[in-house]
């Protein structure tokens, strides 16, 4: 047993893992911990928050910073405890299918508001100020398609949501929520309806998608899960 620091939220703690343990035998053990989840969770339950949670291990000039639960499930040789993490290492632990649900809220609602007006009332002190500032036309056309200004407004709001999608996306945990809860349709509108910059983010980010559930795919046949697709907004890709 060893102690890592662990960084939830806006509170840093300290957890004994074990590095003979499995990655979800351990995630389990820091959830209990934290009292993010119950002792009598079923295996398949357990096997669940592996996909609902994400650790980052911190290292400076890395850029691996996500464990993917895939790679160290309960039946394969894991060696991550053992041979990277070290006694002391600093980890982030986030709730995936959460971040994946603001994002997605967000960007949908901004979209709606730059092109009908119908954002919903949101807490969100950011967007708030945002949309009290957006004082001139958010939108033109091109022939039939509606074109969004990303430079003030809900725009802007797109413009940085799609951006930090880049630093997302590459997390196995969010890129599977997010292609299953119809990120990569937001992400077409998002495309189809900006230029310049956003438009490129947008790209980008839909290439990290796309590329990471051809990796989930590859992860699913070779893992021997039982299934090997996924319904991609309303489309059975295999």
């Amino acid at each position: 047993m060893y102690a890592i620091r662990l960084t939830h939220g806006a509170s840093t703690v300290e957890i004994k893992i074990s590095p003979c343990d499995s990655y979800v035998t351990n995630l389990c053990t820091i959830l209990q911990t934290l009292a993010l989840k119950e002792p009598s969770d079923s295996e398949q339950q357990q096997q669940q928050l592996a996909f609902k949670y994400s650790l980052q291990h911190v290292e400076k000039n890395s850029q691996k910073f996500y464990l993917e639960a895939s790679m160290f499930g309960e039946n394969t040789n894991n060696m991550f405890w053992i041979d990277t993490a070290k006694e002391g290492d600093e980890f982030v632990l986030r709730n995936e299918y959460e971040r994946v649900e603001a994002k997605l809220k967000l960007l949908r609602e901004a979209l709606s508001e730059a092109t009908d007006g119908t954002m919903s009332p949101s807490t969100d002190p950011e967007e708030v100020e945002t949309k009290i500032a957006a004082t001139t036309p958010t939108t033109t056309k091109r022939g039939s398609v509606l074109l969004l200004n990303t430079t003030l407004g809900v725009g802007k709001i797109i413009k940085k949501s799609v951006f930090e999608l880049r630093a997302c996306l590459p997390c196995f945990q969010f890129a599977e929520e997010f292609i299953c809860e119809g990120g990569i349709k937001t992400l077409l509108s998002i495309t189809r309806q900006t230029t310049g910059n956003t438009q490129a983010y947008a790209l980008r980010a839909l290439s990290l998608a796309l590329g990471m559930y051809t990796i989930c795919c590859r992860w699913m046949v070779l893992d021997g899960v039982g299934w090997c697709w996924m319904v991609l907004d309303g489309v059975v890709l295999c």
